[in-house]
């Protein structure tokens, strides 16, 4: 489940990274911005993502930027609630096989893990 980034999001599933997959690898396998504040701690940490933090959710990174926190703490919350592999199924019935992630921005955590959640 390496397409699972550290703070939640499906890169699989992106659309900029279907439309550019030669050069797009999940940050998992090396792609994504590397001075990503999820990527360095869970690494640092020996974790394969932030929900599995006992300080989860932080307010650093991803989850301290208004734009993208909802998005990702809900995604992570979804995460600990099913599991990784239930999560990307979940992606993908709910939100498609190519997401504009971005679409998703400035919503609620909570927002988040109903759409993935509902008639779970």
């Amino acid at each position: 489940m390496d397409e699972v980034a550290y703070c939640g999001l499906d890169c699989s599933v992106c659309i900029h990274a279907s439309a550019t997959r030669e050069g797009c690898a999940g940050c998992h396998q090396g792609g994504g911005a590397k001075d990503c504040y999820q990527r360095k701690c869970c690494v640092e940490r020996g974790l394969r993502g932030c929900w599995q933090c006992e300080e989860f959710p932080c307010s650093n990174g991803f989850f301290g930027d208004e734009e993208w926190k909802g998005l990702c703490i809900g995604c992570c919350e979804v995460i600990k609630k099913v599991g990784v592999e239930r999560f990307a199924e979940l992606v993908r019935t709910k939100m498609g096989e190519q997401v504009e992630l971005g679409d998703y921005r400035f919503k609620s955590s909570q927002d988040i893990e109903n759409i993935l959640l509902e008639d779970n």
